[in-house]
């Protein structure tokens, strides 16, 4: 039915709900307020998920700054180490080199801990050329031990004729100074013959054999190029750290001549008894024996802490023996054992090649210079930078 005003709806008809109809199906007529509710949850799920999003980013950012910043940070760090490293080498290098010039001025005819090289705090305690307090060179060496005196370390160059020849020694003389070491008798007179067949050559094939079997790797067969090689010699594992490095500190393939030349002057104590140990054996006594030869390094020791020293025209028995204040050979074991030592003419006042352990320091970080130098040739023999 039609009314002059449009369609009229019969009685009893429901009113009209937007979405649904009376018969519970859906109209196409769309409530405002429903349509605002459902656009404002729609807004809200949007800004949540920017805002989540927005929050990883500013993680991801923190993370990459933080990062970011550590690698800056340590390569700040790596190039002041690096910068400090080389003013170190440097300053390592000019207190060197003023050492040398302190060795090319040394003119006399012996060589003595009681020189401005060897002991001379005042110019090589603390040597720079510019006026740094964090950047300065020093050379030490290590002091021989005085009754009544706390000082371990001098400031100066060490004699590296002070010390045994292992490529010129024959076994006696290496097997004393093994025994010094702490090394037992029988096991010293083993390593001695393994260090003479390392650089004995030709090489015998069944030690080669034995090397390359038990030790991987072949016998030298030629002389020592440096005292760390030692470790390389048959059973030298074997030994404690303590006692394999005090036989390097004994030893040195820097000496001159043919044979083993030792200077007494700078010899130190560890030397000397491996050496008056040597002595008895060249006399060939049950007579004299090692406590002579301790007591004969105690005579030698009570001469230098004086301040005295030996020139090499006064190396002869009764020259060494006055001033020692032994007795004659009858009725001194001390005075056999020298005589045995100068007649096998081991003893020297002079040397030619001169250790110089020379540190350079600069803002905390420190390096190290080992270097031979002989003065004579005026050559460096040896560098070595750590």
């Amino acid at each position: 039915m039609k009314s002059p005003q449009g369609f009229i709806p019969p009685p009893n008809t429901p009113p009209f709900r937007a979405g649904i109809d009376g018969a519970g199906c859906r109209n196409n007529r769309k409530d405002p307020r429903a349509l605002a509710r459902a656009g404002s949850m729609m807004m809200g799920d949007k800004r949540a998920s920017v805002l989540a999003i927005s929050l990883w980013i500013l993680i991801m950012l923190a993370m990459l700054a933080v990062s970011v910043g550590h690698r800056v940070s340590m390569g700040l760090r790596m190039s002041k180490y690096q910068r400090d490293a080389v003013r170190a080498v440097y300053a390592a290098k000019a207190v060197s080199d003023k050492m040398i010039t302190e060795l090319e001025k040394d003119i006399n005819s012996f060589d003595a801990y009681t020189e401005s090289w060897a002991d001379n705090s005042s110019i090589f305690k603390k040597y720079s050329l510019e006026e740094s307090e964090g950047e300065y060179g020093m050379v030490t060496r290590p002091k021989e031990a005085v009754p009544g005196s706390e000082d371990v370390i001098a400031y100066g160059a060490s004699d590296e004729e002070g010390r045994i020849d292992i490529n010129k020694a024959d076994k006696p003389v290496i097997l004393q100074a093994l025994k010094v070491s702490g090394v037992d008798i029988m096991k010293a007179g083993d390593l001695a013959e393994n260090i003479i067949q390392w650089k004995k050559s030709p090489v015998d094939p069944l030690l080669e054999k034995e090397y390359l079997y038990s030790m991987g790797y072949s016998c030298k067969g030629s002389s020592f190029s440096s005292t760390e090689e030692l470790i390389l010699v048959k059973g030298m594992r074997e030994l404690t750290q303590e006692k394999f490095e005090k036989l390097k500190s004994m030893a040195t393939i820097y000496g001159t001549g043919n044979t083993v030349k030792v200077n007494i002057n700078t010899a130190s104590e560890d030397v000397l008894k491996a050496l008056a140990m040597y002595g008895v054996t060249l006399v060939g006594s049950t007579d004299v024996n090692d406590d002579d030869a301790a007591a004969l390094v105690v005579a030698f020791r009570d001469f230098r802490i004086t301040g005295k020293y030996f020139e090499p025209g006064n190396l002869n028995t009764g020259a060494i023996r006055v001033s020692l204040g032994l007795e004659d050979t009858l009725s001194d074991n001390r005075t056999k054992i020298l005589d045995a030592l100068v007649t096998s003419q081991v003893f020297s006042a002079v040397s030619s090649n001169f250790r110089i352990e020379a540190t350079g320091i600069a803002g905390g970080v420190a390096k190290t210079l080992t270097i031979i130098y002989n003065p004579d040739s005026h050559k460096t023999v040896f560098w070595h930078e750590r």
